[in-house]
């Protein structure tokens, strides 16, 4: 036997759980530890280092894990990424009842609890919860789980369906209002005088959804119960089951369980397996999907054609779903045969219209050893590779495959700005998939987040696996930078007929206008009635500067007069401006003008010079006697006269 991911080769991993965080891979379960005489189960984690294929503990590699008591039962972990940090949970005994524990992943093998030393359940002196689950929504990081609606010693032992949500700081319950007796206070169940069991989570148009299965009837035959919460009124849970008595079961008079959740260009998806009979739990369980988008859907065939199985007389259970670009994944295990019956691991992909296999269609699927049994998968997207994590053989070995998705990268010829994106191409880089033929049409490669006026002009086909965008671009201002540029290729365009989105998006940078930057002259020429004042347009601010100039006005004044220069641009310039009265004073200052706004230089001040006077001689006067009244004209002169004409 060669040994899977396990902490002890020789103990049995279980309940395995996959995630993608950092860039890298992580897998939890729950392993038995030696202690004796009864070993515990403990909560284990691995990371998988993509840059070298190595894996590491995260857990602290001891014999303990991650348990907060290693003396106490710890099973069924869940897995999520919120807020930039890893979050693992799991259902961990006490004394008399289990609890739902939460940790926050901080680096090496550094794990916070962020559930507030109790737990998260419901009743923190019992209330025995298990299966939680976990899913980030609107925001927000939901745990749902079931749990006995009790403490210790009361009559009411019915497992209510229970839900919280996390802000990074505190959880908050929003299954009930919580103002009733505790032994009376309901989960989201449909009747809560029946036992409800496995929620799952998921997120649509910002609402969460919850699907689980819950008695019904005097037989207590599982049905798969859906609600929705803040659908139709703010904090309420509406049913979207239909709300009567039986849910969403294929058949209501058999078992239907294990449900899992997925969402495909805004529809939900739902997976389960059914099948099993009461009273005796005996029948052949089928794996079954639906669609919802305002009403329920049965989109594998049906019942009477074994739903999504390979074999419809072949055992078949655990589906859990996933989707990535715009394709559907759903993973589940099934029994090879009806000879050895052994099950296999088994994955199929659903774009929206059908399913194709992607375990190879045959007799066997992903098991690493075929002739053994293989069961529980879990699976996650990291890199555009799929992975998928399962038990197999006995003792159970985690075992982990990938497969390369198809995907595509885009390439700019140079940085996007949005001066050039006119002349700019895209180098377009395909793998685990080709295009379909070598004629490829523009209106098939859509931009997503593309500024105004940006367009495909035209595709260029290089290779099966290359191609080239121009793109045309019409000059429409940007206001701000563009940080997500996407494209979207449809799937007629590709080989396997499925639409690819790019795994990478680009950035343009905007050209931000600002109001130009302009600079006054001083001093300025000064004449009694003229001044001629410069400035000097240092920036266009990104935009052109259609008009430049100088404005003036009297120092005792409150409005401006613009007189512009004969041109715009940049640049040093001149205005002369006439009509100023002598001996007054005054205020200018440059001024530019773009698209963007006015801006204006700092404020100089002058003062035009006096009148000029002038003399001239009477007739047969004598030059001696003008010696005198030059004197007094030449103080006058200070008092601004105009003209003096003395005659003797």
């Amino acid at each position: 036997m060669t040994v899977g991911l396990n902490f002890n080769s020789v103990k049995s991993a279980e309940d395995p759980v996959i995630a993608g965080y950092d860039g890298n891979l992580y897998v939890a379960w729950s392993e038995p530890d030696d202690a004796a005489p009864v070993s515990k189960h403990h909560i284990r984690v691995k990371k998988y280092t993509v840059s070298d294929g190595a894996w590491s503990w995260v857990d602290g590699g001891g014999v303990n894990g991650l348990n907060f008591d290693p003396s106490k039962e710890a099973r069924r972990p869940a897995l999520a990424v919120y807020g930039g940090n890893l979050y693992l949970a799991w259902d961990e005994y006490l004394t008399v009842s289990a609890r739902i524990r939460v940790r926050r992943y901080d680096g090496d093998s550094t794990w916070t609890a962020v559930d507030g030393g109790e737990g998260l359940n419901h009743f923190t002196g019992g209330g025995d919860a298990a299966d939680v689950t976990l899913s980030v929504i609107a925001g927000e990081l939901y745990a749902a789980w079931d749990e006995r609606n009790q403490v210790p010693g009361s009559e009411d032992p019915f497992r209510q369906i229970r839900v919280k949500k996390y802000n990074g700081a505190t959880w908050t319950f929003v299954d009930h209002d919580h103002t009733g007796a505790l032994c009376i206070q309901p989960g989201i169940n449909q009747n809560f005088l029946k036992h409800g069991f496995r929620p799952r989570l998921i997120e649509r148009n910002g609402a969460p959804y919850v699907v689980w299965a819950e008695e019904y009837g005097a037989s207590n035959i599982q049905q798969l119960r859906a609600k929705c919460y803040g659908c139709d009124t703010a904090g309420t849970w509406t049913p979207v089951d239909g709300g009567g008595d039986t849910g969403l079961n294929y058949n209501t008079g058999t078992h239907a369980n294990l449900p899992s959740l997925g969402v495909l260009n805004n529809i939900v998806y739902l997976a389960w397996y059914e099948g099993v009979e009461p009273p005796y739990n005996t029948g052949l369980p089928n794996v079954y999907l639906k669609s919802y988008n305002g009403s329920w859907n049965a989109i594998d065939g049906g019942q009477l054609d074994g739903g999504l199985d390979y074999g419809s007389l072949t055992f078949a259970v655990n589906p859990e779903l996933l989707s990535h670009n715009h394709v559907l994944y759903v993973v589940w295990d099934e029994e090879n045969d009806t000879t050895t019956y052994i099950p296999q691991i088994r994955v199929k992909k659903y774009n929206g219209s059908g399913f194709s296999s992607m375990d190879g269609g045959g007799t066997t699927g992903l098991n690493h050893n075929t002739g053994v049994t293989s069961n529980n998968p879990s699976l996650c997207v990291l890199n555009d590779n799929l992975y998928v994590v399962w038990e197999e053989g006995a003792p159970k070995q985690l075992r982990v495959k990938k497969l390369g998705l198809p995907s595509a990268g885009l390439a700019p010829d140079a940085a996007l700005t949005e001066l050039n994106l006119d002349s700019r191409s895209i180098t377009v880089t395909l793998a685990n998939t080709t295009f379909a033929d070598a004629t490829l049409s523009s209106v098939n490669f859509t931009l997503s987040n593309a500024p105004s006026g940006l367009t495909v002009e035209n595709v260029s086909y290089t290779d099966s696996q290359h191609c080239q965008l121009n793109l045309a671009y019409d000059g429409t201002d940007l206001d701000a930078d563009v940080t997500d540029l996407g494209l979207t290729i449809a799937g007629s365009e590709l080989a396997d007929g499925d639409p690819v989105t790019a795994s990478n998006v680009l950035s343009i940078a905007a050209t931000i206008e600002t109001i130009p930057t302009v600079t006054t002259t001083d001093p300025p020429s000064v004449t009694a009635t003229s001044a001629t004042v410069a400035g000097n347009v240092t920036s266009d601010g990104n935009a052109t500067v259609t008009e430049r100039g100088i404005e003036y006005k009297k120092s005792t004044d409150g409005t401006y007069t613009r007189v512009a220069a004969d041109t715009g641009g940049t640049g040093a310039y001149s205005v002369t401006i006439t009509g100023l009265t002598a001996s007054t004073a005054y205020n200018a200052r440059a001024y530019a003008i773009n698209e963007e706004g006015t801006a204006t230089g700092d404020v100089i001040d002058f003062t035009t010079t006096p009148t000029a006077v002038t003399f001239r001689q009477a007739a047969g006067s004598r030059a001696a006697d003008w010696r005198v009244p030059l004197m007094i004209l030449a103080l006058l002169g200070l008092m601004a006269v105009t003209v003096f004409v003395l005659r003797k």
